[in-house]
């Protein structure tokens, strides 16, 4: 009896373990690969950051409301002027990132807050790393607070550019944070909204939760991402 249960249980069990793990473990290992590539990145990218002071004339108090005043010429941003924060659906895309904004700065994990950005950027100014395009992909793990996004204008001073990026996900608080966005680029002419949320509407690569991209969604992601630096 103990063979013949054997047989029944080890195939039963396997089948069990094939059912539950496999897009689950991609995913996994997906983010790890990513986070990975990012440790990497970070030790061996220490350069110099440049356009990381204040603007001269400038205080982290000025109102941004000057940033309305003149019309400026394309200045062709690259990768290396790039600063990202952003949770694990821009870990997941990190590696398009990379290639298609080489020299970027990303910093991304899972179970990132949005609430904890203005921190992040502080500690980036005082360094002298903060970069003049500031990339925000956050906001999948939980609401707005009041005053977070009117915070981290102040922190990146009048001349910096800050692109939003809308989450996506199927949580309470998404439509809440993505409104909060959106009235955020539409209050400053140096913060712009890039939709993530809509164009992942139509992507069919997307992990079970509905929320992480596979390698043709973070394609995706990455192109969004570099289409709207050039666009600044």
């Amino acid at each position: 009896m103990l063979p013949l249960l054997a047989l029944v249980l080890v195939p039963a069990c396997a089948v069990s373990v094939l059912l539950a793990s496999p897009e689950q473990s991609q995913l996994e290992q997906q983010l790890a690969q990513a986070q990975d590539v990012l440790a990497e990145q970070q030790e061996s990218a220490r350069v110099p950051e440049s356009n990381d002071a204040t603007p001269p004339g400038a205080t982290a108090h000025e109102s941004t409301n000057d940033s309305r005043k003149p019309a400026r010429s394309p200045r062709n941003f690259t990768g290396s002027d790039v600063t990202a924060l952003g949770d694990s659906v821009m870990l997941a895309s990190s590696q398009q990132l990379l290639k298609r904004l080489p020299g970027i700065s990303i910093d991304a994990s899972v179970g990132a807050q949005i609430w904890d950005a203005p921190a992040q950027l502080r500690g980036l100014k005082s360094a002298g790393k903060l970069r003049q395009v500031v990339v925000l992909g956050l906001g999948t793990n939980g609401d707005l607070p009041a005053g977070t996004l009117e915070e981290v204008r102040r922190i990146l001073g009048p001349k910096r550019e800050l692109l939003l990026v809308t989450a996506y996900a199927p949580r309470q608080w998404i439509g809440s944070v993505n409104g909060k966005l959106h009235a955020a680029a539409e209050a400053d002419s140096r913060t712009h909204l890039v939709d993530w949320a809509g164009t992942a509407e139509g992507i069919d690569d997307i992990a079970r939760d509905k929320i992480h991209p596979g390698p043709h969604g973070s394609a995706a992601y990455g192109k969004l991402l570099a289409q709207a630096v050039a666009k600044l």
